[in-house]
């Protein structure tokens, strides 16, 4: 038990030396899911982004995450519609919508390590690319 304690610990301590070099870097935090809207609709398809976007102002042990000043939270959505051509082979994506809005603004945010899914670097951060990149539409 002992030693899965220090496990723990040491594990956190190798995040807290990597992250507290970064201190006032700008990072966004992403969480990204790809759903289908309803059940009966099978050729639609959503991308949702939530984003947190701060400046590491700290780097905690415990609890063990970041402070982040100048916070802007986002929610950004692109629509697909998948069309399949009668001979049921091939098909076709088409964007359908895309809405994107700041949805909270705060001088400070901790955030755990536990609850980053994915992580990026505001100066390489490329808001185009979508982890679940859908088939172009070169048909």
């Amino acid at each position: 038990m002992l030693g899965d304690i220090f496990g723990i610990f040491k594990d956190v301590y190798s995040y807290y030396k990597y992250w507290n070099d970064m201190k006032g870097k700008e990072i966004i935090i992403i969480t990204h899911s790809l759903k289908q809207p309803r059940k009966d609709h099978d050729a639609e398809l959503i991308n949702q982004y939530f984003e947190i976007e701060g400046t590491i102002d700290d780097v905690m042990l415990l609890p063990a995450g970041f402070k982040l000043k100048n916070v802007k939270e986002r929610y950004r959505e692109s629509k697909y519609i998948l069309y399949y051509p009668l001979s049921g082979t091939g098909g076709r994506v088409r964007p359908s919508g895309e809405a994107k809005f700041v949805v909270r603004e705060t001088k400070e945010k901790i955030i755990s390590f536990s609850a980053i899914e994915q992580l990026e670097f505001k100066d390489v951060y490329d808001e185009s690319f979508e982890p679940a990149r859908l088939p172009s539409n070169k048909n």
